[in-house]
C-alpha cells in the first residue's frame, strides 16, 4: 500500500467512525417504530386482521397475526 492509499485508508476508517456515531442511537428507533405499528394494526379501526379476513372472505385468528408478525420481523 503507498502513501496515498494509507490516507484513503485512514479516511475511510474515520467516516465509518462518524457513520456509526450518527446511526447507533437511530437505529433503536426501527424496533420501537415496529412495534408502534403492530399495536396501530392490532387496536386502531377495524383491525388489520378482521379487514384481510373481510377482503379474502377467510378469518384470520388475533394470535396467528400476531405471530406471523413476529416471523416477518426477522
Amino acid at each position: 500500500m503507498n502513501a496515498g492509499q494509507e490516507g484513503d485508508h485512514g479516511r475511510s476508517l474515520a467516516r465509518k467512525a462518524t457513520q456509526s456515531k450518527v446511526v447507533e442511537p437511530w437505529i433503536w428507533l426501527f424496533p420501537a417504530t415496529y412495534v408502534l405499528h403492530l399495536l396501530e394494526e392490532s387496536l386502531a379501526g377495524e383491525r388489520f386482521y378482521n379487514w384481510t379476513g373481510r377482503l379474502t372472505g377467510r378469518s384470520i385468528p388475533v394470535g396467528a397475526f400476531l405471530a406471523s408478525s413476529g416471523i416477518f420481523w426477522r
